[in-house]
Formats: C-alpha cells, structure tokens, sequence
C-alpha cells in the first residue's frame, strides 16, 4: 500500500543522459555536411522530447543510422500515446490499490497496469501533479493535438542555457547561466501585416477608440513582418488582444498613456505568470533563437540560408522586408529569428545589465531609457543570435517588427 505522494513521485523519474554522448551529437549538429547537420538536428530534437516527456531511453553511441533515429523516434510515439492513455486510466483509479506504471512503457505492461486499475476503481478523483500535467501538455502537442489559438504558435520547453557568447560585442561578451523557468508558446514567424490588421480591427469592433493604425507599415504586403510599430504601442496590442480572448493581461501602465519621460517608464509593470500576450524577454528570444545548438544564426552558420539581410534582401533597387517564413526555420520550427526585422523585447537595454543579470527569467534593466531588440534586419550587417541591440521604445521603424509570447500556465 503506498500513498498519493508515493505514486506521483514514482512518475517522476528523470531521464538521465550522458553529456559526452550528446556532445557529440550536438558536433554532428555542427557538421559541414548538411545531411550531417539534419541527422544531427533530429537526434538533439529526439533527446529534448525524452528529457521534457522524463521518458528513459537508452541512447546509443554515435554514430547513428537514420533506420536507428526512425526506431527511436517510433519508440517515443508510442510512448506518448501510452502516457496520455495511462492517466486517463489512473485519474479513475484507487492509488492506494494500484502501484503507478513508471517508464518506459510497453505492450505488456500497459496491458497488466489497465487491467489492474480496472480491478480497483478510485471512489474520488485524485488531481495530477504540475509534472504529470505538463507532460501530457506536452505529449498531446507532439501528437499535434493542441490548437494554440488565434496565432500560429509553438510550445518552447523550459530550460537552462548560457546566454551571451566570448565573441560577441562588449555588451553580449558576459556569458552567464540564465533558468527559463516556465514552458511558453512563441509565434512561429513575426507578427505578419495580414494577420496584424485583422486583429486590430477585431479588436476595434470591441472598442472604437483603440488608437493604433491597422496598417502602420511602411513596406506593404500582407505576408510581410509588420513593422513601424513602437514599443510602447506593442504593448497596447498585447493587453488588447488579451482582452479580446479573455486572457489576463500582462502589463499594467498605471495611468500611463504615454511614454513622457523615465518616470512614465518606472510605472510600467510586467507580469509573467499571466496567460496573456506579451513580448519575450530578452533572455527568451534568445534561448528560442538559438534551439539549444550551436550556429552562430538562428537554424544555421550560413546566413543566406536563414535570414534576409542588407545583401541578399534588393528588391528592384532598394532593400526591404521580405514575406516572413521565405527562409528556412531553426530546429524549434521558428522562422525568421535572424533578419527580416528586428524584433522588440521587453526588456530595458543596459549594456552591463550582463554582469548583474538574475539567473532566472531576467526581465532587463527596467527603467533604462531604449529597449532591446534582437535579430538584425533586412537593411543591416548578419546579427548573431546572441547579439544584442536597442532602440526608442516611443518611435515605430520600419526594420523593427514583434514576435508575440504567451506563458504556460498550469
């Protein structure tokens, strides 16, 4: 006979994996030969769903044949199906009877474990955990069974990374260790003029006296990045778009209405543990930019394979912004985190922020007088995933675009 607590933790097993294995994997990732890169690509992307999922799978040494990969990601479905049907069963059954099914999971003992939550049925409902809950969130997401709502978004796992890098510029130089602590889903691609002008009059027909222009582009095309819009406007859009969706908003502007001065800037507050629409943070953008690999741009070392910026971006004769989602993704299936535009972050820019930066979800240097913005644009020098950049948070420019984030709650 065991307890609740005694059944839940046996859920909770984490999966162990060798770091000088995925080292390896991570520098087959880094191979000059791109079916290398691919191979390499999947595998890291095998590993991160066991870790999320707490499945225990045996990797084996590299190197590994795609018929192995195939094997092992096969191997994982099942697992997933298994894990959703598991609960299911268990949420109905008497824990004090029934020992938990730990994994890894197959046919057989599926099939004694169904059976034996049969036999002993639960006279009240148990609640899950916040672990076992957020790996069936994550299973049915990679079973392609969640809708995301208005936005085509993608669900980035919490995690750990060292943020900045030792070839960067002075203010990206500092490399410290950085926690996101919570799952969240990012837009797949910069927030399009389309889809910008559609919500903006869905959230006029609520509220006529909504100030921001459905169309403030300055290079028009409904696939483009919609751009010149502020920061401060940016985040009008998110808190409406919250309320349109009955979501709770994020920011909260204390009675500014608009940015006079850095006191108006102290008043702003940000919260993120609301499920409501907001910008990333800095750290955020860049531990979705860089996917947990080692390029030096986000998805590839080549920047003509993943971004448009001042050399390949002409259009007759001049540079402009070009329809998102025309180059290809990074391993989280993010497209254009490196050029097209820039993208806010909510974050203040300081440039030693580097040096006494929290270790886990840092938010920026709040009243610093510009914003960050990360991905370099269509009219400018390759940016690097881990360099930073800034601007006024009170103009809109037509190379800096957004890129919304939502919080997992549980």
């Amino acid at each position: 006979m065991i307890n609740i607590d005694c059944v839940v933790s046996l859920f909770s097993i984490d999966c162990q994996m060798n770091t000088e294995i995925k080292s390896q994997y991570l520098r087959l990732c880094y191979d000059q030969d791109p079916k290398q890169q691919e191979l390499g690509v999947r595998i890291l992307d095998l590993y991160e769903r066991a870790e999320i999922l707490g499945f225990d799978v045996r990797w084996p040494d590299p190197p590994l044949k795609e018929k192995i990969v195939s094997l092992i990601d096969t191997n994982l479905r099942f697992q997933m199906n298994a894990l959703l049907d598991l609960v299911e069963v268990y949420q109905n059954t008497d824990p004090l009877k029934v020992m938990f099914l730990p994994p890894p999971y197959n046919k057989r003992n599926i099939q004694k474990f169904k059976k034996l939550c049969a036999e002993n049925p639960a006279t009240r409902s148990f609640g899950l955990s916040p672990d076992i809950e957020r790996r069936c969130f994550w299973s049915k997401y990679f079973l392609r069974q969640l809708d995301s709502g208005t936005l085509s978004m993608l669900l980035i796992p919490k995690g750990d990374f060292r943020m900045g890098h030792k070839d960067g510029t002075a203010a990206s130089q500092g490399v410290h260790k950085v926690r996101i602590t919570k799952d969240f889903w990012m837009t797949r691609t910069p927030i399009t003029q389309k889809k910008y002008r559609r919500l903006i009059e869905a959230i006029q027909e609520k509220d006529p006296a909504f100030p921001l222009s459905a169309e403030p582009s300055y290079f028009r095309g409904p696939l483009r990045p919609v751009e010149s819009v502020s920061w401060f406007e940016a985040l009008l859009f998110c808190n409406a778009l919250s309320r349109l969706e009955g979501k709770k908003e994020v920011y909260n502007f204390q009675g500014v209405e608009k940015i006079r001065s850095q006191e108006d800037l102290k008043l702003l507050r940000c919260d993120l543990t609301a499920d409501g629409y907001r910008l990333p943070t800095e750290a955020e953008w860049e531990y979705a930019a860089r996917a947990n690999r080692l390029f030096r741009f986000s998805g590839s070392d080549c920047i003509d394979d993943v971004a448009w910026y001042e050399d390949n971006s002409v259009v007759v004769d001049r540079n402009c912004t070009i329809s998102v989602a025309s180059k290809k993704p990074n391993a989280w299936g993010l497209f254009d985190m490196s050029g097209n535009v820039d993208e806010w972050c909510w974050d203040g820019y300081e440039g030693g922020y580097y040096r006494r930066s929290p270790k886990f979800d840092p938010k920026g240097a709040q009243t610093a007088p510009t914003r960050s913005v990360r991905g370099g644009a269509y009219d400018a020098s390759p940016l690097t995933s881990w360099e930073r950049n800034h601007a006024s948070p009170v103009r809109g420019r037509d190379d800096i675009g957004l890129r919304l984030v939502r919080t997992v709650s549980f």
